[in-house]
């Protein structure tokens, strides 16, 4: 009896200490790889993430049950031995099939977790006793966990010494200059209280193959975005409207890389300018793979409609809040006055570091880094956004007079949301721009942009050149007509409910060259305040190109196309246009109706008000392939 008394004991203290040295248990949610086990591309990768500056520590596991995360429970994050903690679920947010994001608190230590999952596993950001760890997917069902290094994060910006007050040129375009005209803090329509900020992200091939889910890792970093917003009682969610692989590899270098990002002819990721207009973006984001100083860049502070671009590290993306950070720029937030004394646009906007000098330093998502003041060296930053209101660990986050990003985002938001918003309502015609005498063409309407819902029609004009009459032709979606003697305008006027709209289009006797006109007029709320001449699109392109502008009255229009040499390919004027939303397509052809050859070429619109005779002029570059 004694021997089997002794040996029981035995075996419960062989289990107790397998426990203790951190063997698997039942409930943990990780079980851990054995490295040697690895297939050669889980290792190839596994040797990227062991080669980043930021990576401190790495454990390669497995999820042992992942169902636990849609079932909405309490889950055990065993992440490294001796580092184990129970995080409870907050919010699960369902993006269809297998793709969902899963938000969890730490009680009674202030930490969080953020876990996107999707086909290839999870990706997630873990924040514990100010330690950040990061989960990524290796393939084939094994993670990888990454105790990161928060100090070797580099700066959004190179930080200067505390004593050198002078601000440091953040950004390019006029962050510093104090005499620019800003957008006016208060918006001019209205708003709901929660305001959505659509945002594009592009990203490189190399940024996709050093990340372990590039479609996560994006997700993430809308995700950690949006939850610093509500940590911080700002009224803003950021929608993911578009990702898209750019092919471009990228000059290590931020500055290089947000200019060719934002620029429009340079030939460098010029698309970006279509599909931002397409995804009605109001925020364009490119994760870039390195640059040795920086995380990231902004174009401006504050962004206008044209300035709203960033460029951001990949590996800075999320735990370390820089596509946030960036983004905070684009809306008027600035660094804490360590490093950035400018009160541009409002005093209040800068992020706020707290230092005790013991080891609770923190600094919020618009701050840097500054040893000086920061335990050991550094200072954590956290989810969150200055705001005098928000209490942390007993401490105000910010204060009323400098630091208070949350007011200032609030502020904002409007102005930033309306960057792009849903169109007016607007009709246009898809058909031939041109026919030879006796043949006959089809022209389709199809209407976009509005609010209302309800039955759509449509009535048919037709007006030949020398004429000022308008002939009906009928109505539906479609219309044919047979081309005569002379070339004819074709008009479509659409109606749904109170909403109404007109296009035209010019249709050109064969043998003519140049633009298809067409004039596309919203008649409620749709006339433009300014005179403008967008990019055309697409560009570089081929054969054709829709050359877009607005006229804000009535005026008289010439539009003209130039080679390098200044020579005119082709020209088109008419004494009076209504004002309203224009478009022409050009279809690559000279006065002789003569295809021109590949090459960049200038177009110029000049706009004569009728009412007042101001006048308007500017022009553009573009790219015909072949």
């Amino acid at each position: 009896m004694i021997k089997q008394i002794g040996q029981l004991l035995l075996v419960v203290i062989i289990t107790l200490s397998q426990v203790a040295i951190g063997q698997k248990r039942g409930d943990d949610f990780f079980v851990q790889v054995i490295e040697s086990s690895l297939s050669t591309n889980q290792a190839a990768h596994l040797a990227k993430i062991r080669n980043r500056e930021t990576s401190k520590k790495v454990r390669i596991v497995r999820i042992q049950d992942v169902s636990r995360l849609l079932n909405n429970e309490s889950i055990q994050l065993n992440i490294f031995p001796g580092k184990r903690f129970t995080v409870n679920h907050d919010k699960t947010k369902m993006r269809g099939y297998n793709q969902y994001s899963w938000y969890g608190k730490i009680p009674g230590k202030q930490g969080h977790a953020i876990i996107v999952f999707t086909d290839k596993g999870i990706t997630g950001s873990v924040w514990v006793d100010m330690e950040l760890y990061q989960v990524e997917p290796l393939g084939s069902g094994a993670h990888a966990i990454i105790h990161i290094d928060q100090s070797q994060f580099p700066p959004e910006h190179q930080p200067l010494n505390k004593k050198n007050k002078t601000p440091q040129n953040n950004s390019i375009g006029n962050e510093y200059d104090t005499n620019s005209k800003f957008p006016p803090l208060t918006a001019k329509k209205s708003f709901p209280t929660n305001v959505v900020i659509d945002v594009m992200v592009a990203y490189t091939q190399t940024v996709a193959n050093l990340s372990g889910d590039i479609n996560a890792l994006i997700q993430l970093a809308v995700d950690e975005t949006n939850q610093g917003y509500i940590n911080s009682n700002v009224d803003i969610t950021i929608n993911l409207v578009h990702k898209v692989q750019v092919n471009y590899t990228g000059a290590n270098d931020v500055e290089i890389d947000l200019n060719r990002f934002k620029g429009e002819s340079d030939g460098y990721m010029d698309e970006i300018h279509g599909l931002r207009d397409q995804y009605l973006a109001d925020i364009a984001m490119l994760l870039i793979p390195y640059d040795p100083n920086y995380c990231g860049m902004a174009y401006d502070i504050p962004a206008t409609e044209s300035t709203a671009f960033g460029v951001v590290r990949y590996d800075c993306a999320t735990g370390y809040y820089s596509f946030g950070h960036e983004i905070g720029h684009l809306y008027g937030t600035r660094h804490d006055r360590n490093f950035d004394n400018n009160n541009s646009p409002a005093q209040y906007g800068h992020g706020y570091v707290y230092t005790d000098h013991y080891k609770d330093d923190w600094r919020t998502i618009m701050s840097l880094n500054n040893p000086t003041d920061c335990s050991n060296g550094y200072c954590p930053r956290l989810l969150y956004w200055s705001n005098p209101n928000i209490i942390y660990a007993g401490v105000p986050m910010g204060t009323a007079t400098y630091e208070d990003n949350g007011r200032l985002l609030n502020e904002r938001k409007a102005i930033v949301a309306g960057f792009r918003s849903i169109p007016p309502f607007s009709v246009s015609i898809v058909g031939p721009g041109e026919l030879m005498e006796g043949y006959t063409g089809s022209w389709t309407a199809s209407v976009s942009g509005g609010s209302e819902t309800g039955a759509l029609n449509y009535e048919w004009d037709k007006r030949n050149d020398g004429s000022s009459q308008w002939v009906s032709i009928g109505t539906g979606t479609t219309k044919s007509v047979t081309m005569g003697s002379v070339s004819f305008t074709i008009k479509v006027e659409a109606d749904r409910g109170t909403e109404h709209a007109v296009n035209t289009l010019y249709v050109w006797r064969t043998g003519s060259g140049g633009f298809f006109r067409q004039a596309n007029v919203n008649h409620k709320g749709g006339i433009p305040e300014t005179f403008s001449i967008y990019q055309n699109h697409p560009n570089p392109f081929n054969p054709t190109t829709m050359i877009k502008y607005s006229l804000p009255e009535a005026s008289s229009v010439s539009l003209d196309i130039y080679d390098l040499l200044g020579s005119e390919i082709f020209g088109w004027s008419n004494n009076r246009e209504d004002a309203g939303y224009k478009q022409v397509t050009w279809n690559g052809k000279d006065h002789n109706g003569n295809a021109v050859p590949a090459g960049i070429y200038i177009y110029k619109l000049t706009a004569k008000s009728l009412e007042n005779g101001q006048i308007f002029t500017e022009n553009k570059k573009m790219v015909l392939l072949k």
